[in-house]
């Protein structure tokens, strides 16, 4: 299975956001800004 695309909502500290995966998707930024809760999300789906 390929995720495409992602919309999160009221997921831990997120209240809405919306993630498009490419093939090779990087998650890049300071800490504490969401990148491991995108994981997260989508891992529990």
């Amino acid at each position: 299975m390929q995720v495409a695309d992602l919309r999160i909502e009221n997921f831990r500290g997120i209240r809405t956001g919306y993630i498009r995966f490419g093939p090779h998707t990087m998650f890049i930024g300071p800490n504490n800004c969401g990148k491991t809760t995108g994981l997260f999300a989508v891992s529990s789906g």
